[in-house]
């Protein structure tokens, strides 16, 4: 999906950032919002 690509790119410049996207990862599924 291209925000989950968006999501990844802008983790990569906010460390913050790539630990939400590891949290949403490990969740399983990407919230409805993503999608």
């Amino acid at each position: 999906m291209l925000l989950i690509h968006i999501a990844i790119e802008k983790a990569r410049r906010d460390h913050r950032g790539a630990l939400a996207v590891a949290l949403l990862i490990a969740g399983g599924e990407m919230p409805g919002w993503a999608t």
